[in-house]
């Protein structure tokens, strides 16, 4: 049963930053509340953003936990918390990471035998 857990909170991990992956790169080359194009600023915000998403998507597809919640501790803070307070679809990035960090904390709570 714990594994069928650790399963379901890897799945919703996968598709949680998917979502936030998807809604990054509309935010950055289709901003509908935007200006067409972009700074360097919002640019290199998003492209870090975007380099840790990709870890933890591979983190959450090999099973490992801690990394998983690290990965999306690291993404919330400094952008995940800010777009909770903006209007419009993209406070769903925000409510994408929170449930991405309850996934990581969730596999590691019932990870599965040799996996952190």
């Amino acid at each position: 049963m714990k594994q069928v857990i650790f399963e379901i909170f890897r799945i919703v991990g996968v598709l949680a930053i998917l979502g936030v992956i998807a809604l990054w790169l509309i935010y950055l080359f289709a901003n509908p509340y935007g200006t067409q194009g972009f700074d360097g600023a919002a640019a290199l915000t998003v492209g870090v953003t975007l380099l840790l998403a990709s870890l933890g998507l591979l983190a959450s597809l090999a099973g490992r936990g801690l990394w998983v919640a690290f990965f999306a501790a690291a993404m919330f803070v400094p952008t995940g918390f800010y777009v909770l307070g903006t209007p419009g679809f993209f406070l769903w990035i925000g409510i994408l990471e929170l449930i991405f960090l309850a996934a990581g904390v969730g596999m590691s709570v019932t990870r599965a035998p040799g996996r952190s």
